[in-house]
């Protein structure tokens, strides 16, 4: 399977064929303890720390998966939380 990314500032976004269940095998690794934050039919977040203390956050959105340092993720969240209604 061929996995295209693509990096905007800091974040990574890998699309690739897989769905959202490709990353059961990480999830359910002891060697990065992973914790999911909410989980949606076809989206989830999930965070890990990464070897180097590193603090990881995914964000999996059917087939496409956002991943964001910390510093990143907040700004993430400030910006849905600013999303006002349509």
């Amino acid at each position: 399977m061929v996995a295209e990314t693509a990096v905007v500032g800091e974040a990574h976004a890998v699309r690739s064929g897989a769905n959202i269940s490709s990353n059961v095998d990480l999830m359910d690794s002891d060697e990065f303890p992973v914790k999911l934050l909410a989980e949606s039919e076809n989206m989830s977040a999930w965070l890990v720390d990464d070897p180097d203390g590193e603090r990881n956050y995914h964000l999996e959105l059917n087939q496409v998966t956002v991943h964001f340092f910390w510093e990143e993720w907040q700004e993430f969240l400030e910006l849905v939380r600013s999303i006002g209604p349509d």
